[in-house]
């Protein structure tokens, strides 16, 4: 893709991070622009983080509209690659089906849910959200979304980025879809580390179980007050984190919340053999896996016990939501 140009449409600092990747490894050609949306305090923080350390040559940042530390982004015209970061987001949608003819298309990591859309894709169904109730129009938009993708896969012209560990039946789901897969572990970020945050022994991945209301607030926090039980411990809130949560966190005496640090794939690279990761079923501790294993971090990832799930959870949501637990076995 030589002289190409790209557009990333990114809503999470992890697809932030992976667009950058995907442009450092010469997958969207030699000139990329990364539209943000919706940026949040972590957003921030990892976007000035990768500011800091030197964006590839090529690579210019927007957001969605101006922001007080982003340009907005003109509406992209004309021929480029289209850079997927949530293929299940309305908008995203609605933007790609907007166009007038669709070229090259390349999906990069929004977690686990990634791996799922490759299984719908391959099994030509909708791509909605299984985490709510979708409307007719919703479930239009979705097959609509499907028709297109699979089209532009089967003409060669779909590529998925991703540093996840792959089960046999997401590499079947792109195998059947012509896709062409192309893993990494963030070498862009591995080579250009800057000085790494000092942590205690126990570091807590926080997760959005809670904030979501999938897991009681109340088995959530005994989670944490057990961990914190064995010393002293960091916690690193998750992006939607409710104040709620993180007030009842925050009294644990043992335990010291973390502020403004950027995603956790950037935070916890430093840490080494001293340290024990605990977390719920997360991407997070998927994509730092081959890391941790290199320097001797000791991870746990826990399951969910029947007794955390709230009763509104359903149960297929709950099958997809332990996935990691699978894929981490898979990676180990």
């Amino acid at each position: 893709m030589n002289g190409w140009r790209s557009v990333a449409y990114v809503e999470s600092p992890l697809q932030l991070l992976s667009a950058v990747e995907a442009h450092a490894h010469g997958v969207l050609g030699s000139n990329t622009d990364i539209v943000v949306r919706d940026a949040n305090r972590q957003y921030e923080s990892t976007v000035r983080y990768v500011e800091r350390m030197g964006l590839p040559q090529g690579i210019r940042l927007f957001g969605a509209r101006d922001t007080r530390w982003l340009p907005g982004h003109t509406s992209a015209q004309g021929r480029f690659t289209h850079v997927l970061g949530d293929p299940l987001s309305g908008q995203q949608q609605s933007l790609l089906l907007r166009r007038n003819s669709v070229g090259n298309l390349v999906i990069i990591d929004d977690g686990v849910s990634t791996l799922s859309v490759l299984e719908d894709l391959a099994a030509n169904r909708p791509l909605v959200r299984p985490t709510s109730a979708s409307s007719p129009a919703r479930l239009a938009l979705g097959r609509a979304m499907t028709h297109v993708i699979r089209r532009r896969a089967f003409a060669g012209k779909v590529t998925f980025f991703t540093s996840l560990p792959l089960s046999e039946s997401v590499l079947h789901a792109a195998g059947t879809l012509d896709i062409s897969v192309i893993t990494h572990a963030f070498p862009w970020l591995s080579a250009n580390i800057l000085e790494d945050a000092h942590f205690p022994p126990q570091v807590i991945v926080g997760s959005a179980f809670a904030a979501d209301r999938y897991i009681t607030t109340d088995a959530y926090v005994q989670w944490i007050r057990q961990i914190a039980s064995c010393g002293d411990a960091v916690y690193l809130p998750h992006r939607r984190q409710r104040p709620d949560v993180l007030a009842h966190i925050s009294e644990i005496p043992s335990v010291s919340v973390a502020r403004d640090l950027p995603l956790a794939e950037i935070a916890l690279r430093g840490l080494g053999p001293e340290h024990h990761v605990h977390s719920l079923p997360s991407t997070s501790l998927l994509t730092l896996h081959r890391r941790f294993s290199q320097r001797g971090v000791q991870v746990t990832m826990y399951d969910i016990p029947d007794t955390w799930w709230c009763p509104s959870t359903p149960a297929d949501l709950r099958t997809q939501l332990i996935r990691p637990v699978e894929l981490l076995r898979i990676a180990s």
